[in-house]
């Protein structure tokens, strides 16, 4: 019996068998879990609870800096914070708790009592918010706010 020319051989396949069901919802899975533990740890990092005046006066200066309002190298610590009072003004009062803060216990060679911290602790979620909103509004083009 003469075999048929025109028939194609049969490929084989040379990556083996295909992934079982349950490979791609387990990527997803592990991809989404790395992915919410980096955004934990810079919330952690950047955004968390702070009591610690150097603390406080590094994430603000940060925060406003991605804003464009950050510290020039020339200025006190409260300059820098009438700066960024003037900025964003309904922040100014909490700034100023902070900036008096920070510059007692950096300038005055005290540690922050716990009134001071606890002042720390009671401005800064107010101060993050605010920077946060004043850095995204600084990102949209002017025409769309």
């Amino acid at each position: 019996e003469v075999e048929d020319s025109d028939t194609v051989p049969a490929e084989t396949d040379v990556n083996g068998p295909p992934a079982p069901w349950y490979v791609w919802p387990l990527g997803i899975s592990a991809g989404l879990a790395v992915l919410s533990i980096i955004v934990w740890l810079l919330w952690r990092r950047l955004l968390g609870s702070v009591a610690d005046p150097r603390v406080a006066y590094a994430r603000m200066s940060y925060l406003a800096t991605l804003g464009g309002s950050g510290p020039r190298d020339n200025s006190t610590p409260y300059e820098y914070g009438r700066k960024l009072g003037i900025a964003v003004p309904d922040l100014s009062p909490a700034l100023d708790r902070i900036v008096e803060v920070y510059v007692r216990a950096c300038y005055g060679w005290r540690d922050p009592s716990s009134d001071d911290r606890a002042q720390i602790a009671e401005s800064w979620p107010q101060v993050r918010n605010g920077l946060l909103r004043h850095a995204l509004r600084s990102l949209i083009p002017t025409r769309f706010q």
